[in-house]
């Protein structure tokens, strides 16, 4: 047997070994809590969207206004804006209907009512969102784990500058951006 041909049996033996060999990684299992920080997440830069979309640039004042979700649904928007200065404030009211928003981490569709209050300025945000009811469904991404979720109850979220903390349907999460 020539030395070209031994080295190429070995080589095949190598693979085969190196693939066969040893147990598979467990899949990556998203945590409850990873989920939650997802939701909480794709609704905050929902709502973002749909402020630099139909809001910012706008005088201030009463809003009254029944717009599309990002990707589908509708969204009527009602309640307040404010501008002085550098600060804006927000204490509005998002109906939303089957509106759907997507990234890289998340594709969700939101259906209920949320409040959005507080204010917000280069430097800093303080924003509440609220709502007795919101529910949810879709997918959230993280390291390619693409888990579904889906759910209905009570959601409050504190938005600051550094990131988002509270709680989806009774469950605390916190994310850092």
């Amino acid at each position: 047997m020539s030395r070209f041909s031994k080295f190429t049996i070995l080589a095949a033996v190598a693979i085969v070994l190196s693939c066969s060999c040893g147990s598979p990684s467990e899949p990556y299992v998203m945590s409850q809590e990873a989920q939650d920080a997802f939701v909480g997440y794709g609704f905050v830069r929902c709502f973002w969207f749909l402020w630099n979309q139909n809001i910012a640039g706008t005088p201030s004042g009463a809003r009254d206004m029944t717009v599309p979700g990002p990707l589908g649904g509708t969204v009527h928007i009602y309640g307040t804006t404010g501008v002085s200065g550098d600060i804006n404030t927000c204490d509005l009211t998002f109906d939303m209907t089957d509106c759907r928003s997507s990234n890289v981490n998340y594709d969700l569709t939101f259906t209920g009512s949320i409040s959005c209050v507080g204010s917000f300025s280069p430097d800093y945000t303080s924003m509440g969102h609220n709502s007795d009811m919101l529910s949810y469904s879709g997918t959230v991404d993280c390291d390619d784990s693409n888990t579904a979720v889906e759910d209905i109850g009570p959601i409050a979220i504190a938005e600051t500058q550094t990131g988002l903390s509270g709680t989806i349907c009774g469950r605390s999460f916190a994310y850092s951006y």
